[in-house]
């Protein structure tokens, strides 16, 4: 849940924000469009002695959502293919990595030019449009 002022934002200003453009939210996407075998990119280091760094590659195995009290879906958990990372998180399939939401925050400044600051509950994944070594266009 997005907060703002510690407090939880309205159903009508979460649903806003949720579409708005991830350049205007930092990368916090606040609908990750999500299928299976999706590619997608880790931004952030979340397990670095099994290479899933900042920029890592992979692939969604599995995901697990939960639903809220008006029925959006959160996703709790998504398994990602990464190989090399040598990790069997689930069935003893190797390579697969639970990627879990984490806690970020972006400042919105809306039409009147006042300033927020957002706090999100988010995936550490991108989808991309093109991957080069140095960065994701999305």
């Amino acid at each position: 849940m997005d907060t703002f002022c510690k407090s939880a934002l309205l159903e009508l200003v979460q649903h806003t924000l949720w579409k708005l453009s991830s350049s205007k939210t930092e990368d916090a996407l606040g609908m990750l469009p999500l299928c299976l075998g999706l590619p997608v990119m880790v931004t952030e280091n979340s397990a670095q002695s099994n290479k899933v760094i900042n920029g890592t590659e992979g692939h969604v195995k599995w995901i697990i959502y939960n639903v809220n009290k008006v029925g959006d879906h959160f996703a709790a958990c998504i398994y990602v293919r990464i190989h090399g990372s040598n990790v069997k998180a689930i069935h003893n399939q190797p390579d697969i990595i639970p990627i879990i939401p984490v806690k970020s925050s972006f400042k919105f400044v809306d039409d009147n030019r006042r300033s927020y600051n957002i706090q999100c509950v988010r995936l550490p994944l991108l989808p991309p449009f093109a991957f080069t070594d140095y960065k994701i266009q999305g």
